[in-house]
């Protein structure tokens, strides 16, 4: 092969500069206490009351089954300091629970009573969340109806086979379901009426039409400690 010359050596070329890779920081979400002064600087206070009124509206819009309002905030007042009614009924309905599974053998009624005890409970425990105290309401105005026809059944077809001790405490069960029903409605009106179902659009036709509805427990709540002998015995010389 033929010399073909000196070899030059080639011109070294840098490569392309490469992007430096961008720093990973750490993620950390500004506190409540950042936020609020914020948000409060950029809304005015009626602005703010406006748009709780739109979200109570838009919830209640939203409620379970249409008529059973969903808790926006804390309970009221009133509904906290009749919790010690609720805890009576309660203590009252166990009892009839205890009874039906020992005495009476109705295990399939002692069963769903124990649901609804267990939501009363549980809504008593949510700081008398009306959600809760409506849907245990429910339940015990079904059960009632359920536990009544149970009763009158038997009376009918069998009335000799009862014995005397079984009719008085298969009454006693719907009566302890039937305070139950009654005390929900009673704080289911008063949502509407003080609480937090008494402001916002269409929640101030639900009050109107609230305050027109019949409430035969209200005045025996107000009057009557449960916990107290004396009081009990009062009323029930009135009633």
């Amino acid at each position: 092969q033929g010399h073909l010359g000196p070899v030059r050596p080639r011109a070294h070329v840098d490569p392309a500069p490469r992007a430096r890779p961008r720093e990973k920081r750490a993620w950390r979400p500004l506190s409540a206490g950042k936020c609020a002064p914020a948000a409060a600087g950029m809304l005015s206070q009626s602005e703010l009351n406006l748009a709780g009124n739109f979200a109570k509206q838009r919830l209640n819009e939203g409620a379970f089954l249409g008529f059973i309002p969903v808790q926006v905030g804390p309970a009221s007042p009133y509904a906290r300091n009749v919790r010690h009614w609720m805890y009576a009924i309660l203590l009252v309905q166990v009892a009839m629970c205890a009874v039906r599974l020992t005495i009476l053998s109705d295990l399939s009624g002692a069963f769903w009573m124990i649901l609804v005890c267990g939501l009363g409970l549980y809504a008593a425990a949510q700081d008398m969340n009306i959600t809760y105290i409506s849907l245990w309401g429910l339940a015990c105005a079904a059960n009632c109806v359920f536990d009544t026809l149970g009763l009158v059944v038997p009376l009918i077809m069998d009335t000799l086979t009862l014995s005397v001790l079984d009719i008085p405490l298969r009454v006693a069960s719907p009566v302890a379901e039937l305070l139950g029903a009654a005390f929900a409605w009673h704080l289911y009106l008063d949502y509407f009426k003080t609480g937090g179902g008494a402001t916002g659009g269409q929640a101030s036709t639900a009050a109107s039409i609230a305050g027109q509805m019949p409430d035969p427990m209200g005045k025996m709540v107000d009057r009557v400690d449960p916990a107290e002998y004396n009081s009990l015995v009062a009323e029930a010389r009135l009633q």
